[in-house]
Formats: C-alpha cells, sequence, structure tokens
C-alpha cells in the first residue's frame, strides 16, 4: 500500500454495538498496514427499536478514547481523526443538530439503517415489505433523511440494503422476467439522491465493507458511482466499515481475501474504480473541513 495517500475513514471498534475490536488493535493494525491516517466513526444510532439500545455511544469514553489514541500515535506520517457515523430517521434531526454542536467531531457519516422501524439487516425488513417494496422504501427513506437533516459529511454506504438480499431465498430476489432486483430498478430514487447530495455539497462514500459480505461491488455499486459523476458529482470519501482489525482498508488497493476465486478477474479496487470513473481525489475531513487526497500517485491493483 501506498503509505503517503490511504486514509481509511469508515471503521468501528468496541464502542459499536456491533464490533468487539479495541480501538488500540485498530490504530496498531493501521499502522502495520501503512496508512496515512484513520478516522474513528463508530456507531450512534438512536432509537433502534428492533435491538433497543445497542446502538447508544457512550460519547465521554469514546472521546476520551480517541484523543488518547491521538495523542499517543498522531505524528508527521500517520493522522488519527474523531468521527461518528449517525443512523438517521427524519424524527432524530433535532437531536442529532443539537449532538453536532456540542461535540467537535472531524467528519460525520449520515447513513439510513433503518426504514419505518426496520432494519435490512435483519430477515424480517424483507418478511414485511418484499424485496421490491423493500429497496423502493429504502432508497426514498434515504432521501428524506438527507432533507430532514443535511448536517453531515458524506452519505454512508448508500445501497447497504444490497448487503443483505443475498442470505434471503433466492425466489425471493428475482422479478417475475427471471432477472435480479438491484439498483437498476430504482435508477429514478437513486438519482434524486445523488442530485440532492451534489445540490447541497455533501460527499458520497465508497465503502468496501460489502466485500465482507461476498458481494462483487463496493456500495454504492460501481453502476451508481458512475451515475454520481455523469450527474456532476466530485465528492468522495472512502472507508472499509471495519468492525474488526483485518477489514482495514479492505479492498482498497488488492483484492480481499476470501474473494471469489471465478470473478478475480472482474475485481477492480476502490482506488482503480475512481480512477476508472474518472476521479482524481478523494476526501478526508479534519475539523468538518475537507481536504483532498490526490488518486494520481496511488499504487493500485486488480482490473
Amino acid at each position: 500500500m501506498n503509505a503517503k495517500i490511504l486514509y481509511d475513514c469508515h471503521m468501528h471498534t468496541s464502542f459499536s454495538g456491533d464490533s468487539e475490536a479495541p480501538m488500540e488493535e485498530m490504530v496498531r493494525t493501521a499502522r502495520k498496514k501503512e496508512l496515512a491516517g484513520i478516522t474513528f466513526t463508530d456507531h450512534l444510532d438512536l432509537d433502534y427499536r428492533e435491538n433497543p439500545g445497542l446502538f447508544d455511544l457512550d460519547l465521554k469514553s469514546y472521546t476520551e478514547s480517541v484523543r488518547a489514541m491521538q495523542t499517543k500515535y498522531n505524528d508527521d506520517g500517520f493522522h488519527i481523526y474523531y468521527g461518528i457515523e449517525l443512523g438517521l430517521q427524519p424524527h432524530l434531526a433535532e437531536r442529532h443538530a443539537r449532538l453536532l454542536a456540542r461535540y467537535p467531531f472531524d467528519y460525520v457519516i449520515g447513513s439510513t439503517h433503518v426504514v419505518d422501524g426496520y432494519d435490512p439487516y435483519y430477515p424480517l425488513y424483507f418478511e414485511k415489505f418484499g424485496v421490491q417494496e423493500g429497496l423502493r422504501r429504502y432508497y426514498r427513506m434515504i432521501l428524506e433523511n438527507i432533507r430532514a437533516f443535511p448536517l453531515f459529511d458524506s452519505l454512508g454506504h448508500l445501497d447497504y440494503i444490497l448487503r443483505y438480499l443475498s442470505p434471503l431465498p433466492e425466489e425471493l430476489t428475482y422479478k417475475p422476467d427471471g432477472s435480479p432486483y438491484g439498483n437498476a430498478d430504482f435508477m429514478a430514487e437513486i438519482d434524486a439522491i445523488l442530485l440532492e447530495l451534489i445540490s447541497r455539497g455533501i460527499a458520497l462514500e465508497l465503502n468496501t465493507g460489502s466485500y465482507r459480505k461476498g458481494r462483487l461491488d463496493p456500495n454504492p455499486e460501481r453502476m451508481v458511482l458512475k451515475r454520481y459523476y455523469e450527474l456532476g458529482g466530485r465528492k468522495i470519501t472512502l472507508g472499509a466499515d471495519a468492525h474488526s482489525p483485518e477489514h482495514i482498508a479492505l479492498g482498497f488497493t488488492e483484492i480481499p481475501a476470501g474473494y471469489p476465486l471465478n470473478q478475480k478477474e472482474h475485481f477492480s479496487s476502490a482506488l482503480s474504480l475512481l480512477k476508472e470513473t474518472g476521479f482524481d481525489s478523494y476526501l478526508i475531513f479534519d475539523g468538518r473541513r475537507p481536504r483532498k487526497i490526490p488518486l494520481k500517485k496511488a499504487r493500485s491493483e486488480g482490473k
């Protein structure tokens, strides 16, 4: 990896309800992988009804821990940033605004995990809404969330919902004509999301966490990334959504371990995909201010 240009700006630690990773172990692994820096973005999903309290965040302890890691490890060749991933829901907008006024985050991801009280992570979501309506509701909720609370820096994993189609019975994920449901069926909704981001100056995240779920594309899929660029979008952030150390910078420059052998010829690393699409840089945030990281120096592998 190129130590001077790679930043992973989406990762979780034991402060998140779905991770057991010690914060210091994440730092040490990132340094071993020769990253230039990382941003901790532990979850805060208020009013998470399916598992109440799971994604509450002890902000005092979290902040103290990040500051301790910064004091111990920040130097000229490596920097730790203080971020958060907010689980957006329209009725939480005022609470989120008060939170951001109180805590001096470097970077804020806004993500949609919950639709009408249900998270697509759980099969109950698709049991209730079905695949077609579930996908449509999800994308419409993203747009509603942006309009209700546009005070974040980057939209997290736009098509997160696709990660959770694979475990479903195959017959549920196909349309009557025999083709699978996917983003192509909802481009009107996706275009509306992308145009809203562009008009408000909010970045789009390229999230490689989908590789952990066995998917062949990052979130969002390359067709959505290309469409974002076609519409004029140029603000991109980069994160692996790691919940354990081995997944830091997953797929940024190399084929991930466990990637399907019969699909390796189709693999594009995150950096390659950005460059193929037309991007010449991505963004990191420091004190909520964006800084461009040029891609021209990046070494990337894969297609």
